[in-house]
This record gives C-alpha cells, sequence and structure tokens, in this order.
C-alpha cells in the first residue's frame, strides 16, 4: 500500500501533499502528513491547482498558474507546495516566490522550507539546502 502512495506522491503534487506535506497553522502545532494517516486535505480550490498543474505536465504545457489571493483559502499553501514538489521531484531552472512585502516572502520561503525539513519523500535522495536555496538536483529557489 505504501509504495502505491509513494508512487502516487512522486507523479501528483496533491497526493504528496496529502501524503507527506507538513504545515505550520497560524495558530498551532506543526501538522505532519503521513502516508495513510491524512490530518491535512486539500480543499477544492487546491485540487484544482493540481490538477491543472498535472495537466501541463502531461501535456507538455509549460505550466503558469496565476491566482489571484484570496485570504486564508490556501492558495499560497498549495502553490508552495507544488513548487517544492516540482523542484524536488525533478530538476527545474528555478522556482521564484515573490511579493510586494518582505514579510510575505519570508513566509513563503519558511513554509517552503518546512516542507523541505520535514518531507520523508524527497528529502533523503535529493536534499535542500536553505543556505544555497538549492536542491541536490540544481533545482534553485529564487526569492
Amino acid at each position: 500500500m505504501i509504495s502505491l502512495i509513494q508512487n502516487a506522491a512522486r507523479k501528483h503534487a496533491g497526493a504528496w501533499w496529502e501524503n507527506y506535506a507538513a504545515i505550520v497553522p497560524k495558530e498551532g502545532e506543526m501538522v505532519v502528513n503521513e502516508p495513510g494517516v491524512q490530518l491535512l486535505h486539500l480543499n477544492r480550490m487546491q485540487d484544482d491547482v493540481c490538477e491543472i498543474e498535472k495537466w501541463c505536465r502531461e501535456n507538455g504545457v509549460p505550466c503558469r498558474i496565476i491566482g489571484l489571493k484570496a485570504r486564508q483559502t490556501g492558495l499560497s499553501t498549495i502553490s508552495v507546495g507544488s513548487g517544492y514538489h516540482r523542484l524536488a521531484r525533478k530538476r527545474g531552472r528555478g522556482c521564484i516566490i515573490g511579493d510586494e512585502y518582505e514579510k510575505s516572502v519570508a513566509n513563503l520561503v519558511r513554509m517552503f522550507e518546512t516542507y523541505a525539513e520535514n518531507d520523508r519523500l524527497f528529502r533523503e535522495e535529493n536534499p535542500f539546502t536553505k543556505e544555497s536555496k538549492t536542491f541536490a538536483n540544481r533545482s534553485l529557489l529564487v526569492t
């Protein structure tokens, strides 16, 4: 069963997120998903983002999703998670995290680092170095 989940999570950001992601809610302690013990679930909008990314990848279409940032919808959470999944899964030229406000960028980078530090699927085979913001496969996070 675990190997089926691992295979799905390697290919699909949503499957990775629901089985391996860790987040720190605004108020509370870290929540870590484990295969077969999903404490966090994608909402409809988050699932749509993952399905669009999957469709683009499977059809050879560059994926450029622009989301109007509504408050407290989970768009940042899944956008950063999808970016992490892409860079950890396969060498990418880079993922850019940007915002008008430095505090927002810092929060998004912290979210990315939380994914990297707690990921049990990709962390060993493709570790992320916080200082250089690079993965062993030479994928790069740009802020």
